[in-house]
């Protein structure tokens, strides 16, 4: 009696320490404190409040600004000055302070929490503030009149300039699922010639909300055993249905919940059985397909399902909804088993691969 070898499918988803403080205090907080030809006057504290809570709407893509606030720098003062001055070129550098000091992109700086980042942007000037190397500064640029345009000598410096609004975004720059805490926090700070000049903080804690669901089980290998040959006595005929589970974590959000498998070996594969890829050595069997279908209390429990082009758009061709994702089991259960497409069925390996698409309507 003929033996078919036992293989199966792959589905997988596309898609010293006590003198520290005071001397510290002593850099940052004493006025007109001077070091290598640079003097503070007083270090402008930028402070921003944001909601208390900010919910991030699924699907949202990279890039979006999920809130905001503003806060307006000090206005110029010569008698009691903000910020920096130098009597010799010098550098600045701007620092994150929440995060690492990676290289932006879209002038989005990183923040400790994955998927989460911010800008800092004066819309007067048109201009984002990004985390920089250390840059030169010339003497010209704490002089009346000089490249910062400043209006009286010496020019104290601070992040944007005097009286100008400047706003940090929250933006999404990935996946976020459960909440998430920033805390009231030093966020940006802005040295020139070694002296903090302006520090920008979170006033307030802000918790992130994602509203998003994300599949825990991106491979799944779903082994259907060695199956007699025997087995299939005639077209339509099966082998015993294996079970397998998709892992779906849901969070903040109450969606519907869809999907979409696609055959992997034929892509325009639109019938409920799923095609073998070819073997040559040894050759592969013959007359043999797979179906998958729902299992538990599913919708469609026990029916194979169709497959159809891998996307996430509502009324993808195919695409079968599971139900609430308020409602779903966390584990999703489906099984997978041989049928015969044909009358005679020759041995050989059988293996099928597919891939899932997960929806959210």
């Amino acid at each position: 009696m003929k033996q078919l070898p036992g293989h199966g499918f792959r589905i997988a988803l596309q898609r010293v320490l006590a003198l520290i403080p005071l001397l510290l205090c002593m850099i940052l907080c004493m006025p007109n404190q001077a070091r290598a030809g640079c003097t503070l006057g007083t270090t402008a504290v930028l402070n921003f409040s944001l909601p208390a809570t900010v919910t991030i709407p699924r699907d949202s893509p990279l890039g979006t600004v999920i809130t905001s606030g503003v806060t307006t720098t000090p206005p110029y003062s010569q008698a009691a000055p903000w910020g920096v001055t130098c009597n010799a070129a010098t550098t600045y550098s701007e620092s994150n302070m929440y995060g690492s000091n990676a290289p932006t992109t879209s002038h989005i700086i990183p923040t400790a929490i994955p998927g989460i980042g911010y800008q800092l942007y004066i819309s007067s000037l048109g201009k984002y503030y990004d985390v920089l190397a250390p840059t030169s500064l010339p003497l010209s640029s704490f002089s009346a009149g000089g490249s910062t345009g400043c209006a009286a000598t010496p020019c104290y410096l601070i992040l944007g300039g005097a009286s100008l609004s400047i706003q940090l975004r929250l933006v999404v720059t990935g996946p976020i699922t459960g909440t998430k805490t920033i805390p009231a926090t030093d966020l940006y700070q802005l040295v020139i010639g070694g002296l903090l000049a302006t520090d920008v903080r979170l006033a307030n804690s802000t918790q992130i909300v994602g509203q998003t669901c994300v599949v825990n089980t991106p491979s799944i290998t779903v082994p259907l055993g060695a199956i007699k040959s025997s087995v299939f006595t005639g077209v339509g005929t099966t082998s015993t249905a294996v079970p397998f589970t998709i892992g779906l974590n849901c969070s903040g959000v109450a969606a519907n919940v869809g999907v979409t498998f696609t055959d992997s070996n034929s892509v325009g594969n639109t019938t409920n059985i799923l095609t073998i890829q070819s073997a040559t050595s040894p050759a592969n069997a013959t007359g043999i397909g797979i179906k998958i279908a729902p299992g538990g209390s599913l919708p469609g429990a026990g029916t194979a399902v169709s497959y159809g082009p891998d996307a996430s758009v509502a009324g993808n061709l195919h695409q079968i909804m599971l139900g609430s994702s308020g409602s779903l089991p966390t584990s999703l259960p489906f099984t997978a088993q041989y049928t015969a497409t044909a009358s005679n069925v020759t041995p050989g390996p059988a293996n099928g691969v597919a891939t899932f698409t997960m929806s959210y309507q």
